[in-house]
């Protein structure tokens, strides 16, 4: 089954060629090529003064859908009305990436966070066979291969408990674990927007000060210092995301294969001493810090802002919606009536307005 897309108003098959002609999102050929290759029918939308996609995703869809997410995170809110709330979520690569209280996640946890990985098709196959699916909506931001780097090594980092910040929510449920940040803490929609990573980085340079490292963002850029951060961030990156892998321990193993001994021999490092001294506890705040300052300006540059609703589709960043809805059907869904309901945001068709295709 072919991708559906949908708009306000309905675009015939005659203005969809047309779209294609005039170069549809021109200045994002991922999106092109993939639409052009699949045979997808697709319109413009306008949302403000951007061109946007608005996309069905169930689990027939899903596989053609899937093209799209290797270079892309999404920012997503959870419809859950039965809960009398909205979750906020993440969508990055195949992955809906959520916290809560620690421990509170039934699948996907590690290393009590509260910060659970769950594929994507596992969620749009359940949603398929049970009916009773909640919901998603998610704006989705095309990611260049070093951003997708960039969010994949924080997203580990996160999910090995290299740096805790507390959830604000039950906190008496936050654990007494090494690198927990108890002074700044998350919601789920600010741990998926990253509303609260400049005051995590403040934190954690807190804490490197206190160890001697009077000025952390100084220390991070001396040359035995960048080439071992370098070194760690690229084991995160090719880490797998079990447990065994990802664990708050793993730079002690990482020290075994004398990375920082091999580093600080020259005269030429200011401070060997003091990467040298660092305790493991100590080198996770400074590998914590290192790649939360680089997601902080990768969500700076996509524009990305703290919202329980869908204000990111105004992102200039943003190139799509994706509507996850496993119960509609395909005409409801195309019609103008189409409404996702939240308790804080509701999602209707009717807000948008399809674009006239350029001649």
């Amino acid at each position: 089954m072919k991708m559906i897309l949908a708009v306000v108003l309905l675009v015939s098959s005659s203005a969809q060629a047309r779209l294609f002609c005039a170069g549809l999102f021109s200045e994002n050929k991922l999106f092109v090529e993939e639409l052009l290759a699949k045979k997808i029918p697709a319109a413009e939308v306008n949302v403000g003064n951007k061109k946007l996609l608005i996309a069905l995703v169930n689990n027939h869809t899903f596989p053609e859908v899937q093209q799209l997410y290797a270079h892309s995170l999404g920012i997503v809110v959870n419809h859950q009305k039965g809960y009398n709330n909205d979750h906020g979520m993440l969508r990055l690569g195949d992955y809906f990436i959520d916290r809560d209280a620690p421990g509170a996640r039934r699948d996907g946890e590690i290393n009590t966070t509260g910060i659970s990985w769950s594929p994507v098709k596992g969620y749009v196959d359940y949603a398929a066979k049970s009916g009773r699916s909640y919901n998603r909506l998610e704006v989705l931001f095309e990611l260049k291969p070093a951003e997708m780097r960039t969010a994949l090594i924080y997203q580990k980092m996160r999910r090995a408990g290299i740096v805790r910040p507390d959830f604000v929510f039950n906190g008496a449920a936050n654990p007494e674990k090494n690198n927990r940040l108890e002074n700044c803490g998350e919601i789920c929609f600010s741990f998926s927007t990253g509303s609260a990573i400049d005051g995590q980085v403040r934190a954690i340079e807190q804490k490197l000060k206190s160890l001697g490292v009077e000025n952390p963002h100084e220390f991070i850029q001396e040359p035995a210092v960048r080439t071992y951060l370098k070194n760690i961030s690229e084991y995160l990156f090719k880490a797998k995301l079990d447990g065994a892998t990802l664990t708050p321990t793993m730079t002690t193993k990482l020290d075994k294969l004398g990375w920082i001994k091999s580093l600080l021999g020259g005269e030429r490092v200011k401070k060997p001493a003091l990467l040298r001294e660092m305790s493991e506890e100590d080198v996770n705040w400074l590998l914590g810090y290192k790649t939360s300052v680089d997601y902080a300006s990768l969500l700076k540059a996509l524009g990305v802002s703290n919202s329980s609703t869908f204000s990111n589709v105004n992102a200039p960043r943003a190139s799509a919606v994706m509507v996850y809805d496993a119960n509609v059907t395909q005409e409801k869904f195309l019609s103008d009536d189409y409404t996702s309901e939240g308790v804080f945001s509701t999602w209707r068709n009717f807000e948008s307005v399809a674009l006239q295709d350029a001649r």
